[in-house]
């Protein structure tokens, strides 16, 4: 899947803004990524049995504070981008495992951070998949 690095939008053929969301790359479009080979964009892998979207937002690193939120999806576009469809998410406290706490800590030490927006999404095994340290925060 591709996604644009910020919050991009784009005037569309109407004159409307509209927002640019993440989305699954077909066959065609990865045998030829001319198209975005001048552009910045942020490249990752689509879980296909995820089961929810954690937003791990860490505050500190001597101490760490850790506040998890699970974020599911029961559309088809939200399921690719939440931000895409709002109306059907829900969401509840997670659990984080140990060692991707570890991990996220570990991350925001070595680059420097006080504060750090981490997204995964987890699979239906229960496997965290690292996707990003969010700059924005939140989107």
């Amino acid at each position: 899947m591709v996604k644009p690095l910020g919050y991009a939008s784009i005037r569309w053929h109407d004159g409307q803004r509209r927002a640019l969301y993440t989305h699954v790359l077909t066959d065609a479009e990865l045998a030829d990524v001319s198209g975005v080979s001048a552009t910045a964009r942020l490249v990752q892998r689509f879980v296909e049995d995820k089961d929810y979207e954690l937003r791990l937002t860490v505050v500190g690193t001597e101490n760490p504070r850790l506040f998890p939120v699970a974020i599911r999806a029961s559309s088809p576009a939200a399921q690719v981008d939440f931000r895409s469809d709002y109306s059907s998410l829900s969401h509840s406290i997670a659990t984080v495992p140990g060692e991707v706490a570890t991990g996220v800590v570990r991350f925001m030490r070595t680059f420097g951070i006080e504060l750090g927006n981490f997204d995964f999404c987890v699979d239906q095994s229960g496997r965290h998949w690292f996707l990003e340290c969010n700059g924005s925060g939140g989107q």
